[in-house]
């Protein structure tokens, strides 16, 4: 036999024990990586609008951005905020957004004259979270140590407490889909208020050795995912634990999301890489990298087929394939 032939069949049988003892890297599904450039600060929240053709990303820079999905191209900068941005959230008609600032306002945003038409002021006033209620009827902020309520047609307060503690400005301030509950992280804890009695319904204490950093509903809305240096799964009708796991070796998780078929979380590092964790097989389905910088946030678009995430200044979208989703057949 030919030297070269033993070389080629000997480099086969490397490759074919390599793939049979699971070594291999993940492959994705993702079709295109489109880097958005513009904001002059770190992005510190991003929003897809409920009918998934515009993305709204709050900076640093204390501008509100809009961006033309579809046609990947800018639309406008919403401009009247002093200090960093640090949350944006839609109205569920994809028609207002409102935004809070370390100005110490929380101001509504018209989508299609681009224009402010209320400013409300933010009793907490600094790195506060907004959460549009999916009834389109309340706008939770939440802040260390403070929970506030607007509604939304009298732009009046309608409640608020200090019996919180929160401590991030990610997404650790979550509606459920009824619009009745809402979840916080607080500290090494997750909490669920009842809106309607303004009382704590439960609290899940986490084993994490850090802080939860973001919360994510399972699309059933019968789970709570959390992530620190564990992401951790609780199940609202027992109000307990489920499952607790470490994604490979990362010491801490920034900010995650949920992706239809309750099977596959996505979250970011610090080590610049984006991954879909499929948390029935513990294991990675895909990576995502070229980041130039540690992604911090990160946002599933509602059809589940597109993801936003930013890492300082940049904004990059991934689109990726059904199947990659995990649904069941």
């Amino acid at each position: 036999m030919p030297r070269i032939l033993k070389y080629i069949m000997l480099w086969l049988a490397l490759v074919t024990s390599t793939i049979a003892l699971g070594q291999a890297e993940p492959e994705s599904d993702f079709a295109q990586d489109i880097l958005i450039t513009g904001h002059t600060d770190h992005v510190s929240a991003i929003a897809w609008s409920p009918d998934g053709r515009t993305l709204a990303s709050a900076s640093s820079d204390g501008d509100v951005r809009l961006w033309d999905v579809e046609n990947r191209s800018w639309i406008a900068s919403l401009e009247g905020h002093s200090e960093d941005v640090t949350g944006v959230t839609w109205s569920p008609d994809s028609r207002r957004l409102a935004s809070v600032s370390n100005d110490e306002t929380i101001r509504i945003w018209d989508f299609e004259s681009r224009r402010q038409i209320r400013q409300l002021p933010f009793l907490a006033g600094r790195w506060g979270s907004i959460a549009w209620s999916p009834d389109g009827k309340a706008l939770a902020v939440a802040e260390i140590g403070w929970l506030e309520l607007w509604d939304t047609e009298s732009f009046e307060q309608a409640g608020g407490t200090d019996a919180v503690g929160v401590n991030c400005t990610l997404d650790c301030l979550l509606w459920s889909s009824d619009s009745r509950t809402i979840a916080l992280a607080d500290q090494q804890a997750i909490t669920l208020w009842d809106i309607e009695k303004w009382q704590q319904l439960t609290k899940f204490q986490s084993s994490a050795f850090y802080i939860v950093n973001s919360l994510a509903w399972s699309p059933d809305g019968q789970t709570v995912a959390s992530v620190s240096d564990l992401t951790q799964l609780w199940d609202l009708g027992s109000r307990r634990q489920t499952d607790s796991f470490q994604i490979e070796d990362s010491h801490q998780v920034l900010s995650l999301g949920w992706v239809a078929g309750d099977r596959i979380l996505v979250a970011e590092f610090y080590d610049r890489e984006l991954l879909l964790w499929d948390f029935r097989r513990k294991e990675v389905v895909a990576k995502l990298d070229g980041y130039s910088s540690e992604v911090d946030v990160v946002a599933w678009s509602p059809n589940r087929r597109a993801i936003a995430s930013s890492d300082n200044e940049n904004i990059r979208l991934w689109f990726f394939d059904a199947a990659t989703s995990g649904e069941q057949p």
